[in-house]
Formats: structure tokens, C-alpha cells, sequence
């Protein structure tokens, strides 16, 4: 996994920078794409065993 266990906090600024870059022919600015990309992000969550930086519980 690319951002492992990282918040979304310490990640959402890569995945900006990613979007940017990889966006291809989109016209959607990061500002629209941030919303679907957080709810994919907590969604798939942290890999198991790991701990939750935003709640401090492990999953």
C-alpha cells in the first residue's frame, strides 16, 4: 500500500500532488476530486493490525 498507515491528514497533500499529475485529460480541479478521494480513503481504511492515527484505536 502507497500510504500504508498514514493519516489522511499526513496524505492528503501526495494525493493532491498525485492527482495533479495524473489527472490526464480531466478537467476536475482537486477541490472536487478531494471529496470522492477521502471517501474512497476512509472507506478502504488502514491495513489491518494497524493503528488509526485520526482516532487513535487500532483496527
Amino acid at each position: 500500500m502507497m500510504h500504508g498507515d498514514r493519516a489522511w491528514s499526513e496524505v492528503e497533500k501526495d494525493l493532491e500532488t498525485g492527482w495533479t499529475a495524473s489527472r490526464g485529460d480531466s478537467q476536475m480541479p482537486w477541490s472536487d476530486a478531494r471529496h470522492a478521494t477521502r471517501d474512497a480513503w476512509e472507506r478502504v481504511g488502514p491495513p489491518i493490525g494497524s493503528k488509526d492515527k485520526d482516532r487513535g484505536e487500532p483496527h
